[in-house]
């Protein structure tokens, strides 16, 4: 009977040290230009009900605006799904970089370039 104690104790080690999953963000198409349509997609949430949210740096000069993209929700594509998406528009300006969050873990922020 000692046996499947320490056993059940080591799994039990082993399971709380495993890794969160990490998030991955991706744009399709890539190279989007200014004024083209571009699908975001985030996975890796631990918990994808919760939706995310992308956007790109602030332009500054007192705007709210974004570039290369515009604050976006990520959704679930389906009830069930891991995979969270949005849709959105290439914006005019410098930015290349995407940030992404699921919004489960908002300390945990993603980045791809528009441009891979």
């Amino acid at each position: 009977m000692f046996m499947p104690l320490v056993l059940t104790a080591a799994l039990a080690g082993t399971l709380a040290c495993a890794p969160a999953p990490t998030p991955t963000l991706s744009v399709s198409p890539a190279g989007a230009r200014p004024g083209q349509t571009v699908t975001l997609t985030l996975t890796g949430c631990a918990d994808p009900s919760q939706g995310g949210r992308a956007e790109g740096r602030l332009v500054g000069d007192g705007s709210t605006a974004h570039t290369p993209v515009e604050p976006v929700e990520l959704t679930p594509v389906k009830p069930g799904s891991t995979t969270l998406t949005g849709t959105t528009v290439v914006t005019p300006g410098g930015g290349h970089t995407v940030y992404a969050v699921c919004a489960d873990n908002p300390q945990q922020v993603t980045e791809t370039d528009l441009h891979r």
